[in-house]
Parts: structure tokens; sequence; C-alpha cells
């Protein structure tokens, strides 16, 4: 009898406000009619006092609003917090004690009922989210494969890949997804971006999503065009995994 091969864990990374629960939530709902039963979660997540302010659906709340099977909301976001701050800072001041052992036993109960799981990551490699531990430390716990997303905006080249360096040397496995969310209309800017990314960490461009005016709203547009731009991501790095159960937490 051989074992199934899986995809395991993929973390979902990037910069602020890069697109990455945008993709995630896409990927669930393409995965769904391709009959794949791709998991999500964002275990640590902030600043909620303010998308309760404006009326907005938690990152958490995405990926429920399309997961299947279905999942409990503290199982996918065990830790968030309201405020705006580095998240250790944010844990602290809304008196919540982070146990990385918690986070580590929603892994297992997610990846018995998924595959891949999607994990999206803080907003920097070097966030600390424990006293002792910064999103790079807890990435190393998880698995080596990345997505990072890449928001293309016209100031932001030199973060991205800082970042990408960090996870060059410490051996981690990316493959790059490019957002217009900036909505960069240089096409010779757009192109540099593409090929600096790739000629300056090795690291293969999947494509580029173009820009949609508020993906939120216009989910099935932003979807499609996820589809029809990143098609590699569905041909290549996803294996078929029928659905069926449920997840429990």
């Amino acid at each position: 009898m051989t074992t199934k091969e899986t995809n395991g864990s993929i973390l979902v990374a990037g910069l602020k406000n890069a697109g990455k629960t945008s993709l995630i939530t896409a990927i669930l709902e393409s995965g769904k009619e391709k009959n794949l039963r791709i998991g999500a979660a964002k275990f640590f997540d902030g600043n909620l006092s303010r998308m309760n302010q404006e009326e907005k659906l938690t990152d958490a709340e995405k990926i429920l609003r399309v997961i299947e099977p279905k999942a409990g909301i503290n199982l996918i976001t065990p830790y968030h917090s309201y405020g705006n701050f580095p998240l250790e800072f944010s844990f602290q001041f809304d008196y919540i004690a982070v146990d990385l052992t918690v986070a580590e036993k929603n892994l297992r109960i997610l990846q018995n009922n998924y595959d891949p799981l999607l994990l999206e990551t803080p907003p920097s490699l070097y966030m600390p989210i424990t006293e002792q531990s910064f999103t790079l430390d807890w990435m190393k716990t998880i698995g080596k494969k990345v997505f990072w997303v890449a928001c293309i905006e016209e100031d932001n080249l030199p973060a991205n890949l800082s970042e990408l360096e960090h996870l060059k040397r410490n051996g981690f496995e990316v493959r790059i997804i490019l957002n217009n969310a900036g909505k960069i209309q240089n096409a010779e800017l757009l192109f540099y971006f593409w090929t600096k990314m790739e000629q300056s960490t090795g690291y293969p461009v999947l494509g580029m999503i173009p820009f949609i005016d508020n993906p939120e709203e216009n989910r099935t547009n932003f979807r499609e065009k996820v589809e029809a731009n990143l098609k590699n991501l569905f041909d290549f790095e996803f294996k078929p995994f029928p659905l069926g159960g449920v997840a429990n937490g």
C-alpha cells in the first residue's frame, strides 16, 4: 500500500496589504470547482477594531465564507487582537497569552482535513509574535513552501527583495505571485519589476494578477483573473485531493 502524496502546508507571505487574503480566498473558491480540498488559516491577526468600526469582514471571516468543508473561527484564527500595533504588543495590550503549541495543535487538525493548507503569515518576516518568536521563526516550524505575494508599487521593490533574500538564506522554496493592486500602467515598469524579482532572487514568478478595483466586492472577477493569470498555480503546484469530511474545532 502506497502513502498518498500530499501538498502539505504552504505559507502565503508578503508585505502589508499585498493581497494575501484576497489571493487565498480566490484559490479556495477555484479549488472547490476543481474538486480540490484546499484549506486556509491565519493564526495571528490584528487590527480587528478598525474592521469592526468600518463594518468590514475580518480576514478570518473572509476565509470562513468560502472554505469547504467548514471550520470554526477559533480553529483558523486562534489569536486575534484589536490594535493596529506590532502583534506581540497588540496581544499583550489585549491580555492575550499566545501559546504556540495551540497553533501547532490547530495546524495538525487542519492538515488532517485539507490538502494543501494555505497559512497566511503576518506582514513581515520580522514581525514579533511572542517575546521569543518572530514570523520567520514560526514559519520554520511549518515547512519550506512559500507563495510570496508582491504588490507592485513604485517604491516597494527593495522591501520585497530584502524579505525574499532572508527566505532564500533560510532555505525556503518560494514561488512569487505579483499583484498589480497599485494600478501601475507603465508596462516597462511592470516588466522590470517581474524580471528584477526573478533575477535577484532566483525564484520563479508564477504570474501577475492585473488591477481589480475592490477585490472584496468584485470577488468573481478577481477569482477569474487569478485563474487566467496564474494557471501554473493549479497545473503544477497543487495535486488533486477530493472534497469530503468536516473540519472540527
